[in-house]
């Protein structure tokens, strides 16, 4: 399918089309989306031209994630830096035998053999522990990443394990699991803020189910950081 056939099919410009594909960021959500449904309903996309391909945002949907792929397989590019949902292992491992290099980013994709690049999650759970417990919580629950993703297992194991270490309990019911998505964040949220005796502190596993938390805050009235503290991993967000 190339770009004319795309923008018949969807009644779009070219040049809509074109930075949907290319600069996802420039166009509307809903807009983007409709381009890679259309891209997976087709199964592939044949440029009309060489051009470079920046980035394809999966917005951590499996489906997203495979059109972008098929059509990076199709573009033959030379490799690909994959922030993986999780999924997909056998589109991937196309993807390599396509001869194009394949490192995963932020997270372990699963595919064996592959270079990965990320950061130390354990670790830097621990610290988020480390800076509340040091103002004198006690209290402290979390909302977590997903835990088929190996980020989202290793803050949440980083984040048990300082607590333990420090005698501190940690309820079930402060462990909340998101998906990474301001939603999540702000669902969790609503379920740890309305229990009996609520949290003094949360850490979120990434910065956009913080965002979450600090939405229903806001709707909430509560002060920060004299009723709630919060620390997000990513972006070095802290509300003491």
């Amino acid at each position: 399918m190339t770009l004319v056939e795309l923008a018949h099919e969807l009644n779009l410009s070219i040049a809509t089309i074109s930075r949907a594909l290319n600069r996802p960021d420039d166009v509307a959500p809903a807009t983007r989306e409709r381009v890679l449904a259309a891209v997976h309903r087709n199964g592939h996309y044949q440029p009309g031209r060489p051009r470079s391909l920046r980035a394809c945002n999966a917005d951590e949907d499996k489906e997203k994630e495979e059109a972008a792929l098929r059509m990076l397989l199709d573009r033959k590019v030379a490799g690909v830096i994959n922030c993986s949902t999780g999924g997909n292992l056998e589109m991937l491992e196309l993807v390599r035998k396509s001869g194009a290099i394949l490192v995963d980013f932020d997270r372990e994709s699963g595919l064996d053999h592959t270079d990965t690049i990320t950061i130390n999650n354990q670790k830097g759970a621990e610290l988020a522990v480390e800076h509340l417990t040091g103002l004198g919580h006690t209290r402290i629950a979390t909302i977590a990443g997903p835990q088929h993703l190996s980020n989202g297992r290793a803050r949440l194991l980083g984040f048990q394990e300082a607590l333990a270490k420090r005698s501190i309990a940690l309820p079930a019911h402060y462990i909340q699991i998101g998906n990474f998505q301001s939603e999540s964040g702000y669902s969790c949220s609503q379920r740890l803020l309305s229990l009996k005796h609520p949290p003094t502190a949360v850490f979120t596993a990434n910065m956009e189910m913080g965002a979450g938390l600090i939405a229903l805050v806001r709707e909430r009235g509560i002060k920060l950081p004299e009723q709630l503290s919060i620390v997000t991993f990513d972006d070095g967000a802290s509300v003491r």
